[in-house]
């Protein structure tokens, strides 16, 4: 239990961004399988294709489905990190998940790839505010001499554009950057 919330960690471990997780994926994918085989959830909310492909197949399994909102589709086959030779199965594994839960959700249009068919499922639901920047001149902008604040939370990496960031903050007159988050 923390802040009043009871929870569960059926698996933890293995780090973020290392060969450790060659093994730890699908580990991590059947112990997930075997999990939502055996309970009995009102709703699964599948994170990510490696949740995504766990909760659809054990769907297929059951006698009475769960529904499943596959929340932060992402497009992996487009990755360029991605070798080649896997973008292929891993966009018809992608595919297959799509068709097979309930909702979708994306943080925006471009997630959603032409080739499917079952558009009706997707929900946008943007990660960031509407930009209102090039609809308001800037001399109307108040600021009453305060500078312009900048929050920037979550993982703060450098292939998450922390450092870019940085680096275009000497450009920008009167810039504060707040931090919140780890590096």
């Amino acid at each position: 239990q923390e802040n009043g919330v009871l929870y569960r960690m059926i698996f933890r471990g293995w780090g973020y961004g290392n060969i450790w997780l060659l093994a730890a994926l699908p580990l991590y994918c059947f112990r997930l399988f075997i999990y939502l085989l055996f309970s009995k959830p009102d709703l699964i909310i599948a994170i990510d294709l490696e949740c995504g492909v766990p909760a659809s197949l054990a769907n297929i399994f059951r006698s009475q489905c769960i529904p499943i909102v596959y929340a932060i589709r992402d497009n992996y086959a487009l990755r360029p990190t991605i070798p080649r030779y896997l973008r292929n199965p891993i966009q018809i594994l992608d595919n297959w998940v799509v068709s097979i839960v309930d909702r979708i959700i994306v943080p925006d249009e471009s997630r959603i790839l032409e080739e499917y068919r079952n558009r009706d499922k997707f929900i946008v639901i943007y990660n960031c505010c509407k930009d209102y920047s090039s609809s308001v001149p800037p001399e109307m902008i108040e600021r009453n001499n305060k500078p312009f604040t900048v929050l920037a939370t979550g993982r703060l990496l450098k292939n998450r554009g922390i450092e870019l960031l940085l680096h275009a903050a000497h450009y920008v007159a009167d810039l504060r950057i707040l931090m919140m988050g780890y590096f």
